[in-house]
């Protein structure tokens, strides 16, 4: 499996603690926990991380963290973290299924190891999002499930009967890639933007129930992902 980290943001709403991707979790740094948690994984073929090339401090410190694998660290400047997604997909073999994270979610491990199971055996569909019934964000993704897990919306407000919002964690095959690079290729803005054109492009995208993830987007969620964790 390919995995790929986004930690170029600019951590605005973090005040002084920023950068996010350094802030301690658990014992760790977020940045740190995540590359733990895939490290003990036996399927890794490839590691790649975006980092923001304005906060060199997070590209030195995942050059001193000990790591089973090779890490590709890629400095820049992304507008948005749509461009930091398609930039760090096309360093990713294609014709590869692969799992995108976001550096400011926080989870179990065992919860996490579970999806990328799931992941790896889906035969249905065009890729497999991680969802979550624990809504903590500001402005959360909604996320419409159907029969069979089948992703219907993404949607800034809930609907009737919605349960879900995206975890950002984002499982995608070689059909998905391509739409990724169309959708690029018209100016989309923002995460959220990307996977409703995903949809708009007829992508079969299942939802898998990843159980507690947290969104550390303020220094209030510190606390709560520290008492997550030590629950």
């Amino acid at each position: 499996m390919h995995y790929a980290i986004l930690a170029a943001g600019e951590s605005s709403r973090m005040g002084s603690v920023a950068p996010k991707a350094l802030v301690t979790v658990g014992g760790k740094t977020l940045v740190g926990r995540m590359l733990d948690i895939i490290a003990q994984r036996s399927d890794v073929q490839s590691v790649s991380i975006i980092v923001n090339a304005r906060r060199p401090e997070i590209a030195e410190h995942v050059s001193r963290l000990s790591l089973p694998y090779a890490l590709n660290v890629i400095s820049a400047q992304p507008p948005t973290a749509a461009h930091s997604l398609a930039r760090v997909v096309s360093s990713i073999p294609r014709n590869e299924k692969f799992i995108v994270l976001t550096v400011d979610t926080v989870f179990h491990a065992e919860d996490f190891h579970a999806y990328v199971e799931a992941f790896a055996k889906q035969e249905s569909g065009d890729g497999l999002m991680a969802v979550t019934r624990f809504i903590d964000d500001e402005k959360p993704l909604y996320v419409g499930v159907g029969e069979q897990n089948r992703i219907t919306f993404f949607g800034d407000i809930p609907e009737p009967h919605t349960d879900f919002v995206s975890a950002g964690i984002y499982g995608l095959g070689e059909k998905a890639r391509d739409a990724i690079d169309k959708a690029m290729s018209i100016n989309i803005n923002g995460l959220r933007e990307l996977q409703r054109a995903l949809l708009l492009r007829d992508l079969d995208l299942r939802s898998y129930e990843m159980g507690v993830v947290f969104d550390v987007d303020r220094p209030h969620d510190l606390e709560q992902a520290r008492k997550f964790l030590c629950g």
